[in-house]
């Protein structure tokens, strides 16, 4: 062992070895190459994945959070309340809502971008649509997807419940009717949207949200 000054250098067996061999200039000019590259090579790798699949959460914020303000001007176009909540990149969580019964929705704050998280019209989640035997639930927690550090959609799961006329029997898992990750696409995005059933054990339900969102976000991308 090589001692300069305090600094006690060490080396690998391997590297001990490779320095020992007599090195032209260009030999060791392509052993730095190498030992640069490769965990450069790693830092991409990374980077392409953290960059693609990379989520973020926020909680689904009550209408007594502090995390929430009153909105006036949703109060305005009708309703009991509306609230606006901390979300993510730019864009706020909003309740509204009359009664029992609250809508939530993805905005930003001015409000020329909104998506309701409502069945779509078609398919099996469109059966509890504003069904008066049924009210919807939300998990506790919205997946922002990301691209590029930027989301494009949202994955929140929501939970239809019957027997709704009792504060006992609503949101009680036995009166479960069924539930859902809805996926949505935020503004440039709007064409992704999928109600993924969480009753489809062959799958992870939320592994498959996410699948089918990014596989969209590809295909939207490529079609520009």
């Amino acid at each position: 062992m090589k001692t300069h000054g305090i600094f006690q250098l060490k080396f690998p067996k391997m590297t001990q070895e490779i320095l020992h061999q007599p090195f032209n200039i260009p030999d060791f000019a392509l052993l730095a190459a190498v030992l640069l590259f490769v965990p450069l090579l790693g830092a991409t790798a990374q980077t392409t994945a953290a960059r693609r699949d990379t989520s973020l959460y926020t909680p689904v914020f009550g209408l007594a959070s502090k995390e929430c303000k009153d909105n006036e001007a949703s109060m305005s176009e009708g309703g009991d309340f509306a609230k606006t909540c901390r979300g993510y990149g730019g864009y706020r969580l909003l309740l509204t809502g009359m009664d029992y019964r609250i809508n939530y929705a993805i905005a930003n704050p001015a409000r020329n971008f909104e998506v309701y998280l409502f069945p779509m019209e078609t398919g099996e989640a469109s059966r509890y649509e504003r069904a008066d035997q049924y009210d919807s639930k939300p998990g506790n927690r919205i997946e922002w997807l990301l691209a590029g550090g930027k989301p494009f959609a949202v994955a929140v799961r929501m939970a239809f419940y019957k027997n709704i006329g009792s504060a006992k029997t609503f949101a009680n898992p036995k009166n479960k009717a069924a539930e859902f990750v809805f996926v949505r696409g935020l503004a440039g995005y709007e064409d992704i949207k999928f109600d993924v059933p969480t009753a489809n054990t062959a799958h992870n339900p939320d592994e498959q949200a996410r699948y089918l969102a990014y596989r969209a976000f590809e295909k939207h991308v490529k079609s520009k």
